[in-house]
């Protein structure tokens, strides 16, 4: 569980920084992603397309490991 809250953690944290520096032209994942996707990042591990991916998913094991 504690593997699990740790990615969630670092999934939120990545979209964050990309948010942070520049709140007003990141006001949404949408921005975020269409980024990404115009750079030919999105597929890599790393990205926030990935992070907000997979998001939905850990809140849906959490509960199974409590």
């Amino acid at each position: 569980m504690v593997v699990l809250r740790q990615h969630m953690d670092q999934n939120i944290q990545r979209l964050e920084k990309v948010q942070e520096p520049h709140p007003s032209v990141y006001s949404n994942l949408i921005e975020i992603m269409k980024k990404e996707a115009g750079e030919g990042y999105a597929r890599k591990g790393t990205s926030c397309c990935r992070a907000f991916v997979w998001l939905p998913e850990e809140q849906d094991l959490f509960p199974t490991f409590l």
